[in-house]
């Protein structure tokens, strides 16, 4: 396992679990439980939440904002780390998740892509890395002059093998 690194060095991330509750929530619906699915959902949202923002160190100054997924998804706008879309998406799944939890019927089809929409929600989190670099960056070439070929130089000793 590899150590993950930490933006501050009094920090020790916690495990959230948030992705054994969004297995658990398809569990759930798969059974046809769709009010136990939009539950587990909410508290994976909410375990995902808390750990962005004490990753961010945005966490909301009140103990009792911290068990609320809107007021973690509050505070991590506020701090500037959350932009308008995913914003309004996060809010809607918190809503529908809200629905499930105090039993309002909603479409099983909907808890389904917000369990798939949170799925990649936590496969993309930056988890503090800068977000504006390219996915390959390609080192600038022009006005040198760069031999790639091995053929020429006999820099290909190397392919040859040792006997």
């Amino acid at each position: 396992m590899v150590a993950p690194t930490t933006p501050r060095l009094e920090f020790v991330p916690q495990v959230n679990l948030s992705r054994a509750f969004l297995f658990r929530a398809a569990d759930a619906l798969a059974a046809g439980h769709v009010f136990e699915a939009g539950v587990l959902l909410r508290e994976a949202v909410r375990r995902q939440l808390y750990a962005e923002c004490a990753w961010k160190d945005c966490l909301p100054a009140k103990e009792s904002q911290r068990r609320s997924p809107m007021a973690l998804l509050h505070a991590q706008r506020e701090a500037g780390h959350c932009g308008k879309f995913s914003f309004q998406w996060i809010a809607d799944i918190i809503t529908l998740a809200n629905k499930c939890a105090h039993c309002v019927p909603v479409a099983v089809c909907e808890v389904r892509c917000a369990i798939e929409v949170w799925h990649n929600v936590i496969d993309h989190d930056p988890c503090g890395e800068p977000t504006e670099r390219t996915a390959h960056m390609k080192p600038v070439t022009e006005g040198y002059d760069v031999d790639d070929c091995d053929d020429d130089d006999g820099a290909d000793w190397w392919k040859g093998g040792a006997a």
